[in-house]
This record gives structure tokens, sequence and C-alpha cells, in this order.
């Protein structure tokens, strides 16, 4: 566990689990991460580089979202971002004591959505791995409550939403699509400034996800 809490990336490979929708009729359950091994479980170092293998991208993307607070990347579908990137604000909320994180989709249902997708991860992960002590967080309609204090919350767009708590992080899903993007990112700035980290994922689309993603946001 403590291997577990300090690298997310050694987690997102061994213990991050999703569900396959393509797959009829059960056994549908696979590891999120499918490609060669990359972290060393007894010095938790990388033991290659990543070369564009197998879902590298996954791991590289979890690297740098763990290393920095403000991160966009432009998504195509099927790629398993969203899945990783709720699972990675799951390991969070699980590893790290009294955190506050949002999900945010244009609409609510939508964001407690993907937080479902947390869910059925974790569900799985306790199945396959019941030999480790895994706390076991209460999920509710927008809602998932860790016992060490932490909480995710699938909130609507805008910024009402964002100025009404004081977030550790928050994960914008399909930022592009939110027509009220730039105001919540606005109201999100104090959570970066003041060390929180901010995600958002999108399939391409002109906006100001797009001058986020071309550090161009300022030129509107």
């Amino acid at each position: 566990m403590e291997r577990i809490r300090r690298s997310p990336v050694y987690w997102l490979e061994n213990y991050s689990w999703s569900v396959d929708e393509h797959i009829r009729g059960g056994d549908n359950e696979r590891q999120l991460y499918h490609g060669a091994p990359f972290i060393d479980p007894g010095t938790l170092l990388p033991m290659r580089e990543l070369d564009g293998s197998r879902d590298d991208y996954l791991l590289y993307t979890a690297s740098v979202w763990w290393n920095t607070d403000l991160l966009c990347v432009p998504k195509s579908r099927q790629l398993r971002l969203t899945h990783m990137m709720v699972n990675l604000h799951g390991w969070l909320a699980m590893m790290h004591p009294g955190q506050r994180i949002a999900i945010q989709s244009k609409k609510e249902e939508d964001a407690d959505a993907t937080l479902k997708r947390l869910e059925s991860s974790f569900e799985i992960m306790r199945k396959n791995a019941p030999f480790l002590p895994w706390p076991i967080p209460t999920f509710k309609y927008a809602r998932c409550v860790f016992p060490n204090g932490s909480i995710i919350m699938a909130v609507q767009q805008g910024a009402a939403a964002v100025r009404q708590y004081t977030f550790s992080a928050i994960f914008s899903d399909e930022m592009a699509f939110q027509f009220e993007a730039e105001d919540a990112y606005t109201a999100a700035i104090p959570t970066i400034e003041g060390g929180g980290k901010y995600t958002a994922v999108s399939s391409a689309h002109p906006g100001f996800f797009q001058k986020l993603c071309f550090d161009t946001a300022d030129a509107a």
C-alpha cells in the first residue's frame, strides 16, 4: 500500500481496472493499462524508456499529471483517457486524506456517470486484489466519500460550482463542449495557484479549451 501511495503510475500499471463496454455477456473486466512493465516495484523508478509502445501514452500522461498542476489533453475516442483520469483522481482521494475533488462536465448527470466509472473500477480492484486493505468509499448520486475524509463531487459546468468550495483538484471532462468553460477555469485559478490540480480532457473542438491547450487563452 505504501508503494501505491507513493506512485500513482505504479498503481495505474498494476491495480487500475475498467469495464470494456464493447464486450457483451460478461467477462468484460480489463486492466486499464495493457502495455509492457514500466515502474520497478522495488525502487518505484522507471525501468525502461517510454518509446511509444502499447499504452505508453497512458503512462506518460499519468506521469505528467502527477508532476504538474495544470494539464490539458486533447483526445480522440476510445483512448481511455477519461477513464484513466477519473481513476487517478480516485487514487488521489483514496491515498491522500482530506482531499476535495470535483469532476466537472456539461451536465451534472454526465459528471455522475463518469464518477460511476470509478465505482466500477474500485469494485473490480478490491475483487482482484483482496489481499490489500483497500479503503471502501461510499458512492451516492454525484458524491463519493472516503473513510479518510476525502470527497469527490460530480458537478455541472460553470463557475458557481467551482467557487462554492475550495477544491484540491478539478477534473474537467469534455471541456471543449462546456460553453461556460472559461468562467469555470477562471474560478478555478485560486485552486491552481494554491497548489491544487486542474486537469482538462476533451475531444478537439474550437473554443476556450483549444486556447488553453495552445497557451493562447490570454489572446482572446
